[in-house]
């Protein structure tokens, strides 16, 4: 697997115009028994009706709700949302290893999302409203989400967070968030192979029992 991820790495530098590479840095927090949920935050299951207000949103296009419409059709995961008095606030995504069996169904994007073993889930498409108001809404609703995680038996939580986006890295380590590794995505502009793309997931060498390499080949 190291040496199929190295040739990758090669092709893409000899090749940039015809390989595109993106990063995302993959985190990992371990729950602390019993994390404290703020009262005032009071978490919502994601419904049909909730769905419906939300692509009426002014915020519709934006591409966190647009991926997370995408789970909701596919039945992937299981939303939460923070309303508030004037609408929604904060939602996001929630994982589990039920959800292994349909992570084909994102098809070009599958090898995006390692399988959850037992007691480790996954958040995805966290996003604070424009037309929230309050200072740290996103940092509220994660807690809560801490609080209920841990209710429903995980102890451990993985995301992962796009290189270019500094804004969210520094939100994430300030929530308790540690990075573990990084994600690769190897895109093809060559005939026959544009509707592929090559996963490469790959542990910090720095970090205690860290995964190799893991290409993965996706149609």
């Amino acid at each position: 697997m190291g040496v199929a991820a190295g040739c990758i790495s090669l092709t893409h530098k000899v090749f940039p115009a015809r390989i595109h590479l993106e990063h995302w840095i993959r985190y990992r927090i371990d729950l602390p028994p019993g994390p404290p949920a703020e009262p005032a935050v009071r978490l919502q299951l994601v419904t049909p009706e909730i769905i419906d207000l939300l692509r009426r949103h002014p915020d519709h296009d934006a591409n966190q709700l647009k991926s997370g419409f995408k789970f909701w059709e596919l039945g992937l995961g299981t939303g939460y949302v923070w309303m508030g008095d004037q609408g929604p606030l904060c939602i996001q995504w929630l994982l589990s290893i039920a959800d292994n069996p349909r992570l084909g169904a994102l098809r070009e994007w599958a090898a995006m999302y390692e399988p959850l073993p037992a007691g480790v889930g996954r958040v995805e498409n966290l996003y604070a409203f424009s037309t929230a108001r309050g200072k740290g809404i996103a940092t509220r609703f994660e807690y809560a989400l801490y609080a209920e995680a841990w209710r429903l038996g995980l102890g451990r939580l993985l995301t992962h967070i796009h290189e270019a986006n500094g804004a969210a890295h520094a939100w994430a380590e300030r929530t308790g968030w540690r990075r573990y590794g990084t994600v690769l995505r190897y895109g093809f502009d060559l005939p026959g192979l544009r509707a592929h793309a090559i996963f490469v997931h790959v542990g910090d060498p720095q970090h205690t029992g860290a995964e190799p390499a893991q290409p993965a080949l996706v149609p």
